[in-house]
């Protein structure tokens, strides 16, 4: 699918356009869905059932208690680690520090014209990309900070993953978003129901979180059930679908304490 955004038209939406580009490759097949979907409706929609998925995956939670805890509790080993760990963001924010004012000096650059516009709009999107994976590194390193500190490490993992997971919920920027996605979710299928006037959506992730489960075996040992991989959304008017998730982010709640399914059956047909 591609974008097509016409502020003039108030037009903001994806559609297919492989049909408009088979003359290119005449075994190409063509696509069914002819009718455009609203852009900001179709991307906060699957963004909030992407969230959904991820929160209430076993195997999710268990890949991060995998990387954030410690194989078993030993205080010198532990203390070692969050020096290790202290160190480490240290550097990683005077890292942050010295990009910041090269990027101040670049700014005075361009605007005495020593380098062009051009060459320093492509500066400050490195520097952008740079900077956000600083940031998540940093959040990565404070997440085990806060889970070794505590004396009863593994009673309090769950706590600390609603706090990354929250983070993840609360991103702004497109590029936290897409870097997000992109670890997750294999393809999005988007298709139009000529007889109910909706769409139907289907998300393919990469990993079968899809309604896994997890089973415990023992002393904190857990068995995952593998799910699926493949979630649909169906029946989906997207004609008011922008108003109505732009009303319910400007409310006090936060995304995660109110019903998704709820509602995405508002914004059904």
């Amino acid at each position: 699918m591609r974008g097509r955004y016409v502020p003039s038209k108030n037009e903001n939406s994806y559609r297919c356009v492989s049909n408009e580009e088979n003359y290119r490759d005449s075994r190409k097949v063509k696509c069914s869905t002819k009718r455009s979907i609203n852009r900001v409706g179709l991307e906060k929609i699957l963004w909030i059932k992407i969230l959904e998925i991820f929160q209430n995956s076993e195997l999710v939670k268990e890949e991060f208690r995998n990387n954030n805890l410690p194989k078993e509790y030993d205080v010198k080993n532990t203390k070692k680690k969050l020096q290790s760990i202290d160190k480490t963001i240290i550097r990683l924010r005077k890292k942050i520090e010295l990009i910041n004012n090269r990027l101040e000096e670049n700014t005075i650059k361009n605007i005495t014209l020593k380098i062009t516009d051009n060459m320093f709009e492509n500066i400050q999107i490195g520097v952008e990309k740079e900077l956000l994976e600083i940031d998540n590194r940093i959040s990565g390193y404070e997440i085990q900070k806060n889970l070794l500190e505590n004396n009863n490490v593994w009673e309090e993992w769950l706590d600390s993953f609603i706090i990354f997971f929250n983070k993840i919920c609360d991103y702004k920027k497109d590029e936290d978003k897409r870097k997000f996605l992109h670890e997750y979710v294999e393809r999005i299928y988007v298709q139009w129901d000529k007889d109910t006037n909706t769409h139907n959506i289907k998300i393919q992730f990469k990993l079968n979180i899809v309604k896994d489960k997890g089973e415990l075996m023992g002393n904190d040992i857990y068995k995952i059930k593998k799910g699926r991989k493949i979630v649909g959304i169906n029946g989906i008017n997207v004609i008011n679908l922008r108003d109505e998730l732009i009303e319910k982010q400007k409310s006090t709640t936060h995304i995660l304490t109110y019903s998704t399914v709820t509602l995405l059956a508002r914004l059904r047909g």
